[in-house]
């Protein structure tokens, strides 16, 4: 998939505007308070989900502009959708903010280029595509999660049900 040059162009030209706008709409995924920290907080130590952030839209938004490269959309989509998945998001508040790249741009730009629109349909053709990574990687940790919590529930099981003398060994014969 290639974008027009002449939306690459204007892209990289309105890349740090589209890039903080973007910024904003994600974090306001978080209360208040947190939000304001993210935003405040330049130090990638204390702030690791605020980075996690700016990795993953900057990631995203190089390979909208260069080789659309689904492997490395995945590894920079994964950490932030992973934190999201861990902290009981749920799928649609996890990977919405991939979607609102399109009206970030949408309200940024006149698109009356030379191609009648196509390189606009394009372009959110591939943030459709983001999003479905980022959907994925969301399913794989919540299963995942689900996964440790049941082999817990029943590690937790057998040592109570050892304590209580009620386990015997059966013979299959």
């Amino acid at each position: 998939m290639n974008l027009s040059k002449t939306l690459k162009k204007v892209l990289q030209e309105k890349k740090d505007k589209i890039l903080s706008e973007w910024f904003e709409v994600v974090i306001h995924a978080y209360p208040d308070d947190m939000a304001y920290f993210l935003k405040r907080e330049k130090d990638a130590f204390a702030n690791p989900v605020g980075q996690n952030i700016w990795n993953t839209i900057e990631t995203i938004y190089k390979e909208l502009l260069d080789s659309f490269d689904k492997e490395k959309i995945a590894s920079g989509i994964d950490p932030l959708i992973r934190t999201r998945a861990v902290q009981n998001f749920r799928a649609s508040e996890s990977v919405k903010f991939v979607f609102s790249l399109k009206e970030i741009i949408r309200n940024n730009f006149d698109f009356k280029d030379e191609d009648g629109g196509k390189s606009l349909y394009q372009l959110e053709r591939m943030i459709d595509e983001i999003a479905l990574i980022g959907f994925d990687i969301y399913m794989n940790c919540k299963e995942k999660i689900y996964q440790l919590k049941a082999n817990h529930e029943r590690s937790q099981t057998m040592k109570l049900l050892e304590k209580a003398n009620l386990l015997c060994e059966c013979n299959n014969e």
